[in-house]
């Protein structure tokens, strides 16, 4: 009878702890979706294009999309940079405008900012002060992280398409414009996910000062798994 009871209590139990699970998997999903809305505004926002032509050309962008030209402009913008690899350094220059983008045009009544002021030492605002004003998104590490990762991508793409055939050129694919809202908040949960797995693995560094080989081989495991999982949200993972 005795075993009985325990039998019942432990799925009493591991019922109580399935629903709590879930209860807080789906508040968390509807945090992650309000936060995504405000940075997605605010990577459109900091996004924008400097130029008429490439107005012209985001025109045709599918409604609820992020491009990844807006996440190459916003990382500009925010005095952000990547790993640009040989390949990506040939692309030709007119296709982005990065020399028309500083981290000065992002000084604007419609940016948000995290602590610093924006006026010099004259008390006029410019560029003395700037370097001390983060725009609020820049806090977001995990947005940082991603969003590198996939302008780096969309480097490799690019560069690869243009040394492609013509008729690769011609075909209209919406795909490797950018990512649809839903499929940002699903990079982005897998951001997170990868980073709490780190959070588990014990610092590889031991008490005497050495390394754990092991552990430092599991972390890194880790992280390539994440890293490979965000490559599908590329505009062509077979490159990456």
């Amino acid at each position: 009878m005795t075993s009985v009871t325990s039998s019942k209590s432990d799925a009493v139990n591991y019922l109580l702890l399935y629903e709590c699970m879930v209860r807080h998997q789906d508040l968390e999903f509807s945090a992650t979706s309000d936060h995504i809305k405000n940075i997605v505004d605010r990577i459109k926002t900091l996004g924008k294009p400097s130029t008429q032509q490439q107005q012209n050309e985001e025109e045709h962008v599918p409604k609820g999309m992020i491009t990844y030209r807006q996440m190459r402009r916003c990382l500009l913008r925010l005095g952000y940079t990547w790993n640009r690899s040989a390949a990506a350094t040939a692309v030709d220059n007119f296709y982005y405008d990065d020399d028309n983008i500083s981290v000065i045009s992002n000084n604007s009544s419609s940016t948000r900012h995290s602590g610093g002021a924006l006026s010099n030492a004259s008390g006029s605002a410019g560029t003395g002060g700037f370097g001390n004003v983060r725009d609020i998104i820049a806090t977001d590490a995990q947005l940082i992280m991603l969003l590198t990762t996939l302008v780096e991508m969309e480097e490799r793409y690019h560069f690869s398409s243009a040394e492609g055939d013509e008729a690769k050129k011609d075909e209209i694919n919406v795909f490797p414009q950018g990512l649809f809202v839903a499929e940002f908040v699903q990079a982005y949960k897998l951001i997170i996910g990868g980073m709490q797995s780190l959070q588990t693995f014990s610092s590889p560094q031991g008490e005497g000062g050495g390394t754990n080989a092991l552990l430092e081989e599991l972390r890194l495991r880790s992280r390539e798994r994440t890293l490979g999982l965000i490559r599908l949200f590329g505009p062509d993972s077979s490159l990456y």
